[in-house]
C-alpha cells in the first residue's frame, strides 16, 4: 500500500503521525469516488464513497477543494513540543507536517472526514465533534485552517477553542482573504478582510502574535488573553442565548476601564446589538456613538450607525456613515449591506444592481440580501440576476420560508420558466399551505401556461 513518508524519519511515539497511508481510489462516476483502505477484499469498515467537490481535499485525489498543506507547514514551528488540537481537520493530511508536536487530536463534524483521517493516520486520535456546540479536547495549540469561513458561528467556535486552550494558549488561523470580486461556493459562508479577522480574534479574547500571510489567504498566530471586557461580553452573550437579554444588558451597563480602543468598541457594539434587538433605538444610538468616540475608524461601528440612522429616517447621516465605512473596509459584508441600503435608491439602475450584487457576493448566506437584490433586479426586468442570487443562497439553507419560494417563483414566471415557478409554489405550500399569496402566483401561472390543443 502506498505511503507518503515524513521528511523527518526519526522514530516517533505517542499520537503523532509517522506516515500517511493512502487508499486506492475507484471512480464510480457522477463526481463520486470509492476510497478503499486495507485488503483487496472490501468490507464496510475499510471502504467508503467520497465526493470530488469543494468540501475537502483528499491526498492523491484531484478535486476542487483548496490545498491547505502550506498553512500547516507555516504553523509547524508553533506546535513544537505542544499538545495540538486541529479543529476541522478534514482528511487529516496536513498533520504530517506537525511531526514536532507532543501529541495531536483532530476533530471534524463530518463522519466521512473522521473515517478517512483515522484510516490514513492510524496513530493519531480523531473525534467527530461540532466545534460550534461541543466541548473540545484540551490543548496548548489549536489550528483552524479554512474553518471560520465555513462555521455557522465563528464567534462560538473561537469561544470553545479558547476554553480548550486556556489562558496563554495559541491559536493558528488561516482563512480566505475577502474581495469585492469574490464568488464563494458552499460550504464557504464568508471570507475575511484583514481588519475583520483581526477584530473577530480581538472580540474573542485573543491577541495577535504574528501575521504569517495577508495575501490571497490570511494566516496568523494569536494568543488567548482573556480580559475583563472579553469575559463581560461572553457572559452577556451567554445570558442572551438563554433568553435573558435584560440580564445581559445589565452586565454591559458598566464598562471596565480599557486602554484598547478596539476592545472598548466591541463592548459598546454588544450593548447596541442588545438594544436593537429590544427595539431601544435611542439606547443603541448612544452606545454606537460611544463606540465611535473610542474607535472612529472602525468600519463595523460606522456600518451599524448607517443601518440604525437609516431605520430612524436620517438618510443623510446614513449615507455619510456608510460611505465612511466603505472607505475603511469595502469587503466587509455588513458595510456592503449598509451601503446598498443607504445609497442604492439614488443611483442609476446598473449601479443600484451592482451595489446589491456586491453585498450578495460578500454575504452569500444572507437571504435578506439575496431577496433585496432579486427585487431590485426584477423591478428593472433583470430577472436572470435575481434568479441567480436566489438560487445561490438556497444552496446554503435546507429550509426556507414560503415568502422566499414565492419570490423565486415570481422571478421564474417573469423569465418564462413556468415549470420552475410551479415547483416553487409546491415548496411554498409545504411551508405555509394556507397562504393566499400562493393562490395569487398560481393564478398568474395559469394565465400564461400553454394549454393542450382543444382544451379551453
Amino acid at each position: 500500500m502506498p505511503q507518503l513518508m515524513l521528511a523527518s524519519q526519526k522514530e516517533q511515539t505517542g499520537s503523532r503521525p509517522t506516515s500517511l497511508v493512502l487508499p486506492s481510489y475507484v471512480d464510480v462516476g457522477g463526481g463520486r469516488v470509492l476510497a478503499r483502505f486495507g485488503s483487496a477484499v472490501s468490507t464496510s469498515n475499510d471502504s467508503l464513497e467520497l465526493r470530488r467537490d469543494r468540501t475537502r481535499s483528499y491526498p492523491g485525489l484531484v478535486a476542487s477543494a483548496p490545498r491547505t498543506d502550506a498553512f500547516y507547514r507555516s504553523f509547524s514551528p508553533w506546535t513544537e513540543g505542544k499538545d495540538v488540537l486541529d479543529v476541522g481537520c478534514g482528511a487529516g493530511a496536513g498533520l504530517i507536517y506537525l511531526d514536532q508536536a507532543r501529541s495531536i487530536v483532530g476533530v471534524d463534524l463530518a463522519d466521512v472526514a473522521v473515517w478517512y483521517a483515522r484510516n490514513s493516520l492510524p496513530g493519531v486520535r480523531f473525534e467527530q465533534r461540532d466545534a460550534c456546540k461541543d466541548e473540545l479536547p484540551k490543548a496548548g495549540v489549536a489550528i483552524l485552517v479554512d474553518v471560520l469561513g465555513e462555521a455557522e458561528s465563528p464567534k462560538e467556535v473561537l469561544r470553545r477553542v479558547g476554553l480548550a486552550l486556556g489562558e496563554g494558549g495559541i491559536v493558528c488561523v488561516a482563512e480566505a482573504h475577502a474581495s469585492i470580486a469574490q464568488e464563494l461556493l458552499p460550504p464557504v459562508r464568508r471570507a475575511y478582510s484583514k481588519f475583520q479577522l483581526e477584530s473577530l480574534l480581538l472580540d474573542g479574547g485573543y491577541v495577535i502574535e504574528e501575521w504569517i500571510s495577508d495575501g490571497g489567504f490570511l494566516a496568523l498566530v494569536a494568543r488567548r488573553s482573556s480580559t475583563e471586557w472579553t469575559r463581560g461580553i461572553e457572559a452577556a452573550d451567554q445570558l442572551r442565548a438563554e433568553g435573558l437579554e435584560e440580564e445581559g444588558l445589565d452586565i454591559l451597563r458598566s464598562p471596565p476601564k480599557c486602554s484598547d480602543d478596539g476592545a472598548a468598541a466591541a463592548w459598546f457594539l454588544s450593548v447596541a446589538d442588545i438594544c436593537i434587538s429590544r427595539g431601544e433605538g435611542d439606547g443603541a444610538l448612544e452606545a454606537l456613538m460611544e463606540a465611535q468616540i473610542r474607535a472612529p475608524d472602525d468600519a463595523r461601528v460606522l456600518a451599524s450607525l448607517a443601518e440604525l440612522t437609516l431605520a430612524m429616517g436620517a438618510k443623510e447621516d446614513a449615507l455619510r456613515f456608510s460611505i465612511a465605512a466603505a472607505q475603511r473596509d469595502a469587503a466587509n459584508p455588513k458595510v456592503a449591506h449598509s451601503l446598498a441600503e443607504s445609497v442604492a435608491a439614488s443611483l442609476p439602475v446598473a449601479e443600484k444592481i451592482a451595489l446589491w450584487a456586491n453585498a450578495s457576493r460578500l454575504d452569500p448566506v444572507s437571504v435578506d440580501v439575496a431577496v433585496s437584490l432579486a427585487r431590485v433586479a426584477a423591478s428593472h426586468e433583470a430577472y436572470h440576476v435575481g434568479i441567480t442570487a436566489l438560487e445561490k443562497v438556497r444552496e446554503y439553507h435546507p429550509r426556507l420560508s414560503a415568502d422566499f419560494h414565492l419570490t423565486l417563483g415570481w422571478m421564474y414566471l417573469m423569465a418564462s420558466r413556468i415549470e420552475d415557478a410551479l415547483m416553487e409554489c409546491r415548496l411554498a405550500t409545504v411551508t405555509e399551505p394556507e397562504s393566499p399569496a400562493i393562490a395569487e402566483l398560481l393564478a398568474a401561472i395559469c394565465e400564461v401556461r400553454p394549454r393542450p390543443a382543444g382544451v379551453s
